[in-house]
């Protein structure tokens, strides 16, 4: 069951969803995210340019901005995304952790030692795998 766990062909009741289909729920969500940082970054670029053109520009031509504001800019996109990111990193981590957690009970309820081994070992696996991200 786990096989097909991860290849996203688990068997649901009519009431549930499978794992990738709950994932991609956040994805979706990211892709919103997304959209609107890329607008504020626009005009975030349009207003440094403005104001790089009023105070720093040397010799570029008009329109043109030279590499290091280009990449202050960028850096502070980046920055802007970094939390959403982790956020939906987060969900997503936990979506699959109980996944797994359901699964363990399912076949291991009713040992207790098994089933409190397999999901030190999930823990485990969720911490070594959310530090590496």
């Amino acid at each position: 069951e786990i096989e097909k766990l991860i290849e996203g062909e688990e068997v649901v009741r009519e009431n549930e969803t499978r794992l990738y289909n709950k994932i991609r729920e956040d994805f979706k969500n990211w892709i919103g995210i997304l959209a609107t940082n890329t607008q504020k970054v626009k005009n975030i670029i349009h207003e440094e340019v403005e104001k790089y053109e009023k105070q720093y520009r040397g010799k570029e031509l008009l329109g043109f901005v030279n590499y290091k504001t280009f990449e202050t800019i960028v850096h502070q996109y980046i920055q802007h995304l970094v939390e959403p990111a982790l956020s939906m990193l987060q969900k997503a981590v936990e979506i699959i952790r109980q996944a797994f957690v359901n699964m363990a009970k399912k076949h291991f309820g009713e040992f207790f030692n098994l089933n409190h081994t397999v999901q030190s070992k999930i823990e485990d696996i969720k911490v070594r795998h959310t530090e590496k991200a």
